[in-house]
C-alpha cells in the first residue's frame, strides 16, 4: 500500500455525481459506482475498483461521527468496518461515549441523530492494490470567521463479502490519521463534473 498521498494519481474517473443530503452535509452518489443500497441513514454497495473505494470511504467515514447516532454507528461499525478486534473495540467505545455526550449537551439520543455532521467529503487521492485501498479523503468544514478548512484523513479499506470495508484506525483513533491542507491542490475535487 502506498503510504502518502504523494504516490497516487488525482485523476479517477468517477463519473457523474448526484448528492444526497445526511443530516447537515451532502454526499456524492454515482450510479455507476455506488452506493446502491441506501437506506436512510445506511449506504453499501460500492464498485470493486478506485471510484467506489473513494465513496465508500467517504460514506462510511462520516457514519462513524457520534452525531450520526448511536443505532447507524452500531450498524456501521458491525458490518462496515474491518481490522484488528481492539482497535475495532476502542472505537467503537469512542463513539458511542462522545454521542453520550453529545446526547447529554444537546438533548435528544435514544441512538437517534444529535446535532448535525460539520464536514463533508471534498476531494480526494486512492490507491487500490487488488483487494485493498487507501484512500486520503479531504473534508471541508467551516472554520473561524466564516473562513473554510480543509483536513485530510488516511484511510485503509479491505474488500470483503462483495463490499468494500474500513479499517478501524490504530487505537480507535482516526487523530493520527488527519492532517491540516491549507487547499486541495494536488487532489481530485469531487465537486467538478457532478451534478447538483
Amino acid at each position: 500500500m502506498v503510504a502518502s498521498p504523494g504516490g497516487p494519481s488525482p485523476n479517477v474517473d468517477i463519473g457523474p455525481l448526484t448528492w444526497t443530503a445526511l443530516i447537515g452535509v451532502s454526499l456524492p452518489v454515482s450510479a455507476t459506482h455506488g452506493p446502491t443500497r441506501t437506506d436512510g441513514l445506511h449506504a453499501e454497495g460500492f464498485s470493486h475498483d478506485k471510484a467506489g473505494a473513494v465513496l465508500a470511504a467517504a460514506h462510511i467515514a462520516l457514519r462513524l461521527d457520534p452525531h450520526i447516532g448511536s443505532t447507524v454507528l452500531e450498524t456501521t461499525i458491525s458490518g462496515q468496518v474491518t481490522g484488528e478486534p481492539g482497535d475495532i473495540e476502542a472505537l467503537r467505545t469512542r463513539l458511542l461515549g462522545a454521542y453520550q455526550q453529545l446526547a447529554s449537551s444537546l438533548g435528544g439520543g435514544g441512538g437517534a441523530p444529535v446535532g448535525r455532521l460539520s464536514a463533508a467529503p471534498r476531494a480526494f487521492r486512492v490507491a487500490v492494490d487488488g483487494d485493498s485501498a487507501q484512500v486520503w479523503l479531504v473534508v471541508e468544514g467551516a472554520g473561524p470567521e466564516g473562513s473554510v478548512q480543509f483536513k485530510v484523513v488516511a484511510l485503509h479499506l479491505t474488500w470483503a463479502n462483495e463490499d468494500w470495508r474500513l479499517h478501524a484506525p490504530p487505537g480507535g483513533s482516526w487523530t493520527s490519521q488527519a492532517t491540516a491542507l491549507a487547499d486541495i491542490s494536488g487532489y481530485q475535487d469531487l465537486l467538478k463534473g457532478s451534478t447538483p
